[in-house]
């Protein structure tokens, strides 16, 4: 049970440490869109 909730955990902050970064090069990269129109 330890081991099963440690894996599930484990699995969790991977899958959010992908979206988290996935969601930063999309912000930056719009960002940098936006500046590039707008300069």
């Amino acid at each position: 049970m330890i081991l099963l909730t440690a894996y599930s955990s484990s699995g969790y902050f991977t899958k959010s440490r992908a979206f988290v970064s996935t969601l930063f090069a999309g912000a930056c990269t719009s960002a940098t869109m936006w500046y590039s129109i707008f300069q």
